[in-house]
């Protein structure tokens, strides 16, 4: 039996439960685009919740409170660095850790000078090491016995977010605070 369907004058399809039967051919493709549209459906609603927990919990106000302020360790920045808020806040929102934080801008030349200029300061060694394709990772650490800057870690390297700059992230871990991974399961 050969279906026909509504049509105007020019001949065209006008109405819409036919235009669906002809594409889907019949009661089986109609199941099967249910099902196709139910299953998309539920992948955009995953998507969407996976895209709300890597926002991590946490307001604005909560996360501007970790901000390192290096003038509070007694640190001095380096000249021409430039604190970048969004760059520190990305941080730390993505950081399930108490520790403070802070991400400065520099020209791309200087990284070397730079990882230098805050060895000298802490009175430590710039410990490089070779990372991808952005370059080497120079790091330097605060010594242990330096109860004002306990904790704290120096990351000078390429800008993974800002092309053609490089960036210092400051990075103080708050003593005696366990990150949520570490601790033991009850």
């Amino acid at each position: 039996m050969k279906r026909r369907f509504a049509t105007s004058d020019s001949g065209r399809l006008n109405d819409a439960a036919a235009v669906f039967d002809a594409l889907t051919v019949g009661a089986y493709g109609r199941r099967t685009m249910r099902h196709t549209l139910a299953a998309a459906s539920l992948l955009a609603c995953l998507i969407i919740a996976g895209t709300a927990a890597a926002q991590r919990v946490g307001s604005l106000a909560e996360w501007k409170q970790r901000v390192l302020e290096p003038a509070s360790i007694g640190l001095e920045l380096y000249p021409g660095s430039a604190f970048n808020m969004k760059f520190t806040i990305d941080q730390i929102r993505l950081d399930e850790s108490p520790a403070k934080m802070a991400v400065y801008l520099i020209p791309p030349g200087e990284l070397e000078p730079a990882a230098q200029f805050f060895a000298k300061q802490l009175g430590t060694t710039v410990e490089l090491v070779d990372q991808g394709s952005l370059g080497p990772l120079r790091t330097v650490a605060a010594k242990k016995d330096d109860p004002k800057r306990a904790g704290l870690t120096i990351r000078v390297e390429a800008s993974e977010w800002a092309t053609g700059k490089g960036q210092i992230w400051l990075r103080q871990d708050v003593p005696g605070a366990a990150k949520e991974q570490d601790k033991p399961a009850p």
